[in-house]
């Protein structure tokens, strides 16, 4: 080692400077201004409507048709007083029909209703602080919260079921409440559902009743809950238990058919609850866990103690389990605390989705998954703000923003960042790790209430003894990120690194700067890497670094902390020392994209071959998606994945086999000739035989390859079996769905008409893309678009419609119809996106030229 080299090695104390910025004064943002800004975030919608009462508990008692989709009961809402003289309690409830409101003592109480806000008139004023109630008696015709399930052409076998999903504003539309994430309270639930049916709610399984109209579960949630996290998930069930928590249970509900696979994407819940109490001192913080499985939905859900699971992640094969990891994540981060105000979301989704990668890092053998994880959330975030940018923590936020690649993606890439300078203040020293005692500060104070990016803030504070403001400012309170441009020159013994802050994020500033520790890594010339951190703050800095030799590369923050993009350019020698000699996995996965750039797009054979030979498995991944962007590196591609793939006997992670699955595919489908009848009957052995969800998916994308007519075929006889997973019945529906042909005309009509919104959204989705116009199914489609129960499948048949160029003549006095609101539906009040689907696509058919 070189004597200068070895004084990079000596550790700095962190010492980040003041804000760059000569026209601030003090914060940019003060908490009182922010409260205020947020006040009317806090409030009961529409948003600017005071918040005169504060719920303390919730007691439903109801029961549900899951054929239908009609809840019908009754609501007691417990309150305490905010006004000094209380006359009118205003509920938010959506398109319900209002029975009757009684007070406490079974007295009616007067009330208007607009379809939105129920407002109850008092028979005597509540004083401010005084506590009462009321019961609401109610009915839910169609709340498209309320999701179903049941036999499908695609899965005739598909379990007939309902499952509410509310976030973030959705509780409304199956019971009155105050719908709102800071307004937290208890909850009991009473459902009776038909016999044969189970149902599955938050907290406390209290009891069961049977009865001549069905079975009664009643359960109650003791700890304060959010609104749109109450739920409900009805159907004929079975229950795996997974373990246990200390003395919690923890289990899966899932449809007979999915049990087995529901076990196996599951199966790790309780190493993961282990791994989160470590990591953020505070232990699984309820008294069960069930998660129970939506088959047909895509997306998975948080509801307290009892998460609701997409059937798409439950594929038996493990490939799920970063969901599983994510929804559990948000017991702790979104359940026990919860955001005060939606402008806060990321507090939810940005912790749930950094959470499985501290999981999957402390994993034997899961590194590829943990690395992905970072790689995900930089290439999630970074392609979205090349679109737009916005703060994580806002007093006003973008509803239609919300869940976007910001809250989850960036606000984990902050986390990373939060953690590391956390851990490197001076004051971090000790066990477990200063963030982790942040953390611990953060959810006990703050558990079964609701919070801001403020308490996260004091938190840190707290436990490192240092300001958190400036970070807080501009990671999380302000718009955009570092964009760096780097560049590196060695005279005189001295390394001068040249840095500029080019971002400009702010409309009243041309510079706005970022404040942060950038780790650079050097490789000597005997191959040895050292790190020296500078400390980033202006718009234009320039560091000397003295060293004995000029470094043969240098690496960009090696452990990807920063979520910055960094224009550094370096010759292919450099990179290709970085990916030789770099210890850092990220810093190789720097390297190889680097290394791709500088050789046009492309990797050098002495590349390909230091690749095949590292040891993480996750460059070797990279290097194949890289390399499969060109049909003429297809020999390169075959190199890695032969490699892989006669590894895989001994491989056990799912991503790798995930990886091998999806290049087979590639290197098939570049092929300029058509595959052999013995490789096509290969192909559907093997489709039969693993257990693999996405090496299936390339398999039949390969027998496509081979002749569309018979992996038609093929996939039809498959649609006959009951034991594939909703991720497999999803690729049934695309080969089956991209052109009507003899074949596939029954099963599109009979997919387009049948009852699950999910399903007819794929097929719909698929018609579209492929651009079909087709007579035959301009009848079921405008059926679809007048009387399907989900308005969204509404809308987009509607759209569909406006590609039926055959059909114009016919079509277009339906559209018109359809635009014109004249359907008879008794909710045609809330059918404005159907009407202005139907507009568009009558524009687009050109209904209105004359």
């Amino acid at each position: 080692m070189h004597a200068l080299y070895a004084t990079l090695l000596l550790a700095s104390p962190l010492n980040l400077k003041p804000l760059f910025d000569p026209n601030a004064e003090g914060p940019i943002h003060d908490e009182r201004a922010y409260q205020r800004a947020a006040q009317h975030q806090l409030l009961s919608g529409p948003h600017d409507r005071p918040a005169t009462i504060d719920v303390d508990n919730y007691d439903l008692s109801i029961k549900v048709e899951p054929t239908l989709g009609t809840v019908e009961g009754q609501v007691l809402v417990q309150y305490r007083s905010l006004a000094a003289a209380l006359d009118t309690v205003e509920l938010d409830a959506v398109d319900l029909q209002i029975a009757a409101v009684e007070d406490a003592s079974g007295a009616a109480l007067p009330f208007d209703y607009d379809g939105k806000l129920l407002r109850i008139h008092l028979a005597a004023a509540v004083a401010g602080g005084e506590r009462s109630q009321l019961t609401v008696h109610y009915k839910a015709l169609i709340p498209q919260v309320l999701f179903l399930t049941g036999p499908q052409p695609a899965d005739k076998a598909q379990m007939q079921a309902a499952y509410t999903y509310t976030e973030p504003e959705g509780a409304r539309e199956w019971f009155p409440c105050v719908d709102r994430p800071s307004d937290k309270a208890t909850a009991s639930v009473t459902v009776t559902v038909p016999a044969g049916f189970k149902a599955l709610a938050n907290g406390d399984l209290l009891g069961t009743a049977f009865g001549q109209d069905g079975t009664t579960f009643r359960y109650r949630m003791d700890q304060n809950i959010a609104t749109y996290l109450v739920s409900l998930a009805i159907g004929p069930y079975v229950q795996v238990d997974l373990g246990a928590a200390g003395s919690k249970p923890v289990r899966i509900w899932a449809p007979p058919a999915l049990a087995e696979k529901a076990a196996i994407t599951a199966a790790h819940t309780t190493q993961m609850m282990a791994a989160y109490a470590a990591f953020t001192g505070v232990e699984y913080p309820f008294n069960s866990y069930t998660m129970s499985v939506a088959e047909a939905y895509g997306t998975s859900m948080e509801h307290q103690s009892a998460t609701t699971m997409g059937g798409t992640r439950i594929t038996g094969d493990e490939s799920g389990e970063g969901v599983v990891a994510h929804e559990l994540g948000h017991q702790w981060f979104g359940d026990l605390v919860t955001c005060r105000n939606w402008g806060e979301v990321w507090l939810n989704e940005g912790f749930a989705s950094y959470l499985p990668y501290v999981y999957f890092a402390q994993r034997p053998g899961a590194e590829p998954r943990a690395i992905g994880q970072i790689d995900s959330w930089r290439g999630g975030y970074f392609s979205e703000s090349a679109k737009y940018v916005h703060p994580l923590s806002s007093p006003d936020p973008d509803f239609s923003q919300l869940f976007d690649a910001h809250a989850y993606d960036k606000g984990a890439l902050v986390i990373h960042l939060m953690r590391h300078v956390a851990n490197a203040m001076p004051a971090a020293a000790g066990a477990p790790e200063a963030f982790s005692r942040a953390l611990k500060l953060y959810l006990t104070r703050n558990g079964q209430d609701t919070a801001t990016s403020y308490e996260l803030q004091r938190a840190l504070e707290e436990t490192t003894g240092q300001s958190w403001q400036l970070f807080f400012d501009q990671w999380v309170r302000s718009a955009g990120h570092p964009e760096l441009k780097l560049s590196t020159s060695w005279a005189d013994g001295t390394l001068t690194v040249d840095l500029e802050q080019l971002q400009a994020t702010r409309a009243d500033r041309r510079w706005r700067t970022f404040t942060f520790p950038l780790d650079l890594e050097l490789i000597d010339d005997a191959g040895a890497a050292h790190t020296v951190t500078l400390d980033v703050y202006d718009e234009h800095q320039t560091f000397k670094l003295p060293l004995s030799h000029a470094p043969l590369a240098v690496s960009v923050d090696p452990h990807a902390y920063v979520p910055a993009t960094v224009a550094f350019a370096q010759p292919v020698a450099a990179w290709t020392a970085i990916l030789a000699h770099s210890p850092a996995v990220e810093s190789r996965l720097n390297a190889l994209n680097g290394l791709y750039a500088a050789a046009g797009n492309t990797l050098p054979d002495d590349a390909v071959a230091l690749v095949r030979a590292d040891k993480a498995r996750f460059i070797q991944i990279s290097a194949m998606d890289l390399l499969s962007q060109r049909p003429e590196d297809r020999e390169k591609v075959a190199l890695i994945y032969r490699d892989l793939a006669g590894a895989l006997l001994f491989e056990e992670d799912v991503s790798v086999r995930q990886a091998v699955a999806s290049t087979e595919a590639w290197l098939v489908t570049t092929l300029a000739t058509t595959p052999t009848r013995d490789q096509e009957a290969q192909w559907q052995r093997r489709y039969l035989q693993t257990n693999l969800v996405t090496e299936r998916k390339s398999l039949l994308d390969m027998l496509a390859k081979a002749s569309p007519e018979r992996a038609q075929e093929f996939v039809l006889a498959r649609t006959e079996e009951a034991d594939w997973t909703t991720a497999d019945r999803r690729s049934f529906i695309s080969q089956l769905t991209r052109a009507v042909t003899p074949t596939t005309l029954a099963f599109i009509k009979d997919s387009l008409a049948g009852a699950s919104p999910i399903y007819n959204q794929w097929t719909i989705g698929n018609l579209a893309n492929a651009k079909v116009d087709s007579p035959e199914l301009v009848p079921v489609l405008v059926d679809g678009a007048r009387t399907n129960r989900s308005y969204e499948v509404r809308a987009a048949m509607a759209s569909l419609l406006g590609q039926q160029t055959s059909s114009k003549a016919a079509v277009c006095p339906e559209l018109a119809a359809l635009a014109a609101g004249t359907d008879a539906d008794p909710l045609s009040g809330v059918l404005d996106q159907v009407h202005a689907a139907a507009a568009a696509a009558a524009k687009e058919l050109g209904c209105d030229a004359r």
